[in-house]
């Protein structure tokens, strides 16, 4: 399959699910999108068989974007035929674990007004086109407050806005359910 160099997704981070589990397969990155047959490049060949179904999650600013699809192993190729399907969660948005760290660069609005922190190291622990699940050293944020969070996708930084919609504190740190405010996952390139 050629793949047209369309930059929209080229360069984004990209994690592999399995259709039926939601289990990790892959974390890769996107060498090439074609926007003509909607289908996505990625950087290594993987051990699975063409056809395979999988749960797509694209790393992309403002949001991430997520599809169905199905793998394309041809040579020392993968790509992923990706299509619109009914999400397995039953959620609108269904939420994919990936463990990445990431900081908040800025708070842009804080509930406790205490401005604009130092850079605050956090692990994001699921994402979906919607939002995301952080992890924080304890109460570092408040349910309302907004802030702008960075992740590192090799050397490539992709900046996300969100704002913090419940806190759940535990004995060592803090885990806040987020949603984004920028763009809408249903604003699909392609």
């Amino acid at each position: 399959m050629a793949v047209r160099q369309d930059s929209y997704y080229t360069g984004s981070a990209v994690f592999l699910y399995d259709a039926k589990t939601n289990g990790l397969m892959a974390r890769s990155t996107v060498i090439g999108h074609n926007k003509g047959d909607m289908s996505v490049e990625i950087d290594e060949l993987l051990p699975f068989r063409s056809g395979t179904a999988v749960t797509v999650l694209i790393l992309t600013s403002p949001v991430p974007r997520s599809y169905q699809g199905r793998l394309i192993v041809r040579g020392s190729k993968t790509s992923v035929a990706l299509h619109h399907g009914k999400e397995k969660e039953g959620r609108k948005s269904p939420r994919h674990p990936v463990n990445l760290p990431a900081t908040i660069v800025q708070r842009v609005y804080s509930q406790r007004g205490d401005g604009n922190p130092d850079p605050i190291p956090v692990s994001i622990v699921n994402i979906s086109t919607t939002g995301i699940r952080i992890r924080t050293p304890l109460e570092t944020l408040s349910a309302g407050d907004i802030f702008q969070i960075r992740l590192m996708i090799g050397n490539k930084a992709q900046v996300m806005t969100a704002e913090a919609v419940f806190a759940q504190d535990n004995r060592t740190d803090s885990e806040y359910g987020c949603q984004f405010l920028a763009g809408k996952p249903d604003d699909e390139e392609g």
